[in-house]
């Protein structure tokens, strides 16, 4: 890309386009680069990570979409809009979804406005899932919402970005506005336990690096990440790490490092 969005700093790496680089595409500048290789220096595991998450994002849109009959998808914390994202998957599995994009970064905003224009049932605003009461208020939100169809809540990867002590009750605000029938998608770092001692030590360190070069939060325990679901009926197989989430059968799971230490699951509003 090497094209700056207005208002956006060329000599500052952002957590998108980062993330960007990681998953090995061009909506990136140099400093992002930079920022990336040192990230790989630090978790040499971080780019089949973030492709197990993007990876577990097709196979949960795909069954959204194609086996669960949802037509409408909030994504918060999308990121850029673009390369296998939830409207281009739902898409692909023969369905006409209407995608409402959120992000607090002005510049995926703009970038994602642009690579959105012309699609007439994907869009994207600013808004932020800390504040979430304004992000509900939002009149796309709301018009995404108000015709009480089941909606499909998608946080990949965001929570793990958040260091507050109310997002339990943050995420309980969002599940309270989905029509029964919903559903909630989320992936999230994970603790690694001293049941697995070989990858532990390894992983712990990459975290550490991670949240120093990207300001992630450190994972959270297991049954910390569960209570996120609140009491939707969590479907099988339950929160699991994200290849051993209904792997494709055309594509055998791939073990990598991490693969403990991130996980992700699905669940349904009675």
């Amino acid at each position: 890309m090497d094209q700056v969005q207005p208002g956006a700093d060329p000599d500052r790496a952002s957590n998108y386009r980062v993330y960007d680089c990681l998953l090995g595409g061009t909506d990136n500048l140099p400093v992002d680069r930079v920022l990336s290789a040192r990230v790989l220096g630090a978790a040499p595991e971080a780019p089949r990570m973030v492709l197990a998450n993007r990876a577990f994002l097709r196979r949960a849109v795909r069954f959204l979409a194609a086996e669960a009959g949802i037509g409408r998808f909030l994504d918060i914390g999308s990121g850029l809009s673009a390369r296998g994202n939830v409207h281009e998957v739902a898409l692909e599995a023969g369905c006409q979804a209407r995608v409402l994009y959120v992000d607090n970064d002005p510049d995926v905003v703009a970038r994602s406005r642009a690579l959105l224009a012309g699609r007439g049932r994907a869009a994207v605003i600013q808004a932020d899932l800390r504040h979430p009461r304004e992000l509900l208020g939002r009149p796309e939100v709301q018009g995404l919402l108000a015709p009480g169809e089941p909606v499909a809540l998608t946080l990949f990867g965001v929570l793990h970005l958040i260091d507050d002590a109310g997002l339990g009750s943050i995420v309980a605000a969002l599940r309270a506005a989905l029509p029964p029938g919903s559903y909630l998608a989320i992936s999230h770092l994970r603790n690694i336990s001293a049941s697995h001692p070989v990858d532990a030590a390894q992983i712990e360190t990459g975290l550490r690096a991670l949240g120093d070069l990207l300001g992630i939060v450190s994972g959270r325990d297991q049954e910390e990440i569960l209570g996120y679901f609140g009491d939707f009926e969590l479907l099988d197989p339950g929160l699991v790490p994200l290849p051993e989430w209904r792997p494709s059968p055309h594509s055998p799971r791939r073990q990598y490092a991490g693969h403990h230490a991130w996980v992700g699951g699905i669940a349904r509003k009675r």
